[in-house]
């Protein structure tokens, strides 16, 4: 089987070993072993280092999706490939530092909600005071509305937290 596959690449002055063969159109090599299709550069990363764990990528640190040397293969996280491949808006986003008016992305100033984005503290404050400011009435109606809507919520968690107060401390509270 290795012999078929590397009857199917070319040596490059740069270092890569170029899949000659069947090329899918999102630029990866394409190769059949053991009655399927599957792309090169995985078959040759498994055949020198067995399975691929699961839930990792096959990076290409030379960035030539065509390329099966197995020095320029690792297996990497989604999250690590997309950061170093540098052209996707996660790494463009990872490697920013400040929110675009300039405030610094740190630890106290930033918020992250459960979509992953990060959000700056102090922008979020600043649009809060101008949108108080702008539509005061507005905002008391929003904030009315929003009160209304989960009362019942706030006031069970509230009781509850109560409640625990008075089984800690019961002769406090009786």
């Amino acid at each position: 089987m290795i012999d078929r596959f590397l009857k199917k690449t070319k040596v490059c002055k740069s270092g890569c070993i170029i899949w000659t063969g069947s090329i899918r159109r999102n630029g990866y090599g394409r190769f059949r072993y053991d009655g399927k299709i599957g792309t090169a550069h995985r078959w040759i990363y498994q055949y020198y280092y067995g399975e691929i764990p699961k839930g990792l990528f096959i990076d290409h640190v030379c960035r030539m999706k065509a390329c099966v040397n197995i020095d320029h293969l690792r297996a990497v996280t989604p999250k690590q490939n997309a950061i170093e491949n540098n052209v996707g808006p996660i790494a463009i986003n990872a490697l920013k530092t400040s929110c675009i008016h300039g405030h610094v992305f740190a630890n106290d100033n930033v918020y992250i909600p459960s979509n992953g984005h990060r959000i700056c503290r102090e922008c979020a404050k600043n649009r809060m005071s101008v949108y108080r400011k702008e539509d005061p009435e507005r905002f008391r109606k929003t904030s009315k509305k929003h009160w209304d809507k989960h009362k019942d919520e706030y006031n069970t968690k509230r009781r509850s937290l109560v409640n625990k107060v008075v089984l800690i401390y019961p002769s406090t509270y009786t």
